[in-house]
């Protein structure tokens, strides 16, 4: 389904839950990896045994015990900004806070989450570089909206905003705005699937254009995390 962030809430659950069934049954895969709000929306709806929980682990081990003041700010699309600002607080109310946190005076525990729709961020990856200059002077103004809100930690709710990590982080500074990006996401990774030491073979079934992946070397090596003895890309009908 492409646009992907265009679409409501609803209809792109529905889109999924006809995908997910499709792969399990006809494709017959392990595992699973969903984006962040749809991995949730299974989770808590108990039909979570080939879901990989990569995004709560995410949240929960690398994310929030680094968070200063716990001022949260969510890069997500305008259609789903209700339902995660919901599925934030519901994380967030699961966490334990660690011993530096309690600590700090000025810790927010009422989980205050601002929200910015990025959602042209998504059409940038199919047709512009990261180097154009539009593409950096809009990540520039969205990101402005955090500063201003006096955010500690930005969090993506699609996989795909990691490959902004570095415009991200030259646009921020580390010790006001954190940004884990990649490096935290391989480690959610490995743990899951083991040592990073061996090489392996994955082979990818999508409705989006794949040509984007194809095109750049970089991602390929990010989704094959520089290991992969080969990453197949099969493009399939739109569901």
């Amino acid at each position: 389904m492409w646009p992907w962030g265009d679409k409501s809430y609803d209809l792109q659950k529905e889109r999924v839950d006809i995908w997910v069934k499709y792969l399990l049954e006809q494709v017959n895969v392990d595992t699973l990896i969903l984006p962040p709000l749809f991995e949730h929306a299974y989770m808590s709806s108990g039909n979570s045994e080939y879901i990989l929980p990569i995004f709560t682990q995410y949240l929960t081990n690398e994310v929030l015990p680094f968070s200063i003041v716990w001022k949260l700010g969510l890069l997500c699309d305008s259609t789903t900004i209700d339902e995660s600002q919901v599925m934030i607080r519901e994380l967030c109310s699961w966490y334990t806070l660690n011993a530096k946190q309690i600590e700090t005076k000025s810790f927010h525990t009422t989980f205050p989450v601002w929200s910015r729709s990025v959602s042209m961020w998504n059409y940038f990856l199919t047709t512009y570089g990261k180097r154009e200059w539009m593409v950096r002077k809009a990540i520039k103004y969205d990101l402005r909206y955090f500063k201003d809100a006096a955010v500690d930690t930005l969090i993506p709710l699609s996989w795909w905003h990691l490959f902004y990590e570095k415009i991200i982080r030259q646009h921020t500074q580390w010790k006001k705005i954190r940004f884990h990006g990649k490096k935290a996401v391989k480690l959610v990774l490995d743990w899951y699937l083991g040592s990073s030491e061996w090489a392996y073979s994955m082979t990818l079934h999508m409705t989006d254009k794949a040509q984007p992946l194809l095109d750049e070397q970089k991602r390929m090596d990010m989704l094959g995390r520089g290991k992969a003895d080969s990453v197949i890309i099969k493009q399939c009908a739109e569901l």
